[in-house]
């Protein structure tokens, strides 16, 4: 697994989650990430198809998770 993309996706939940001030496990659990990590999702519907996350989850982070994900 790819710790630095793993570090960064925390990070990003931690920082996300402050600024909704909402429980970190409301953007994505920790076993929702090793499997977003290990799928690497692309688009919207990729994600969707792939049952990783809840739906009120893709729908409400989804596109930040994946610009974040997807980032150089």
């Amino acid at each position: 697994m790819n710790d630095q993309l793993k570090l960064r996706m925390i990070n990003f939940r931690m920082k996300r989650a402050k600024e909704l001030n909402i429980p970190t496990q409301y953007i994505f659990s920790n076993e929702e990430l090793d499997r977003l990590i290990e799928t690497k999702p692309k688009t919207i519907e990729e994600l969707r198809n792939l049952n990783i996350l809840p739906l009120i989850k893709i729908t409400t982070h989804g596109i930040y998770i994946l610009k974040e994900l997807n980032k150089e």
